[in-house]
């Protein structure tokens, strides 16, 4: 991966990308308001895929796809969560 790729490909392969490792992938978007063109970036520090949206409206892709990928993300956060609480804790005497 590395090149910039198209908007379909980019968020099949993101969201594949932040499901199977959630806790280290990350999502990057930059805005550059004097060319009008917004980059996002998708990475595990493994593999990276990453798009340009130059569009006006495509921006509103970028909001659904921020929502998509913050369900994931929080309900992996639940589940290590819920995985903690059920560990015992230890008493200290």
């Amino acid at each position: 991966m590395g090149k910039f790729v198209e908007w379909e490909i980019f968020r099949d392969t993101a969201i594949e990308l932040i499901g199977s490792n959630p806790f280290t992938s990350r999502l990057v978007v930059k805005y550059n308001h004097k060319k009008d063109v917004c980059i996002m970036k998708v990475t595990d520090d493994k593999k990276w895929i990453k798009t340009k949206i130059v569009n006006i409206k495509d921006f509103t892709k970028i909001e659904q796809f921020i929502k998509v990928t913050s369900k994931i993300l929080s309900n992996q956060t639940e589940d290590k969560t819920a995985m903690e609480e059920e560990k015992p804790l230890k008493k200290k005497h």
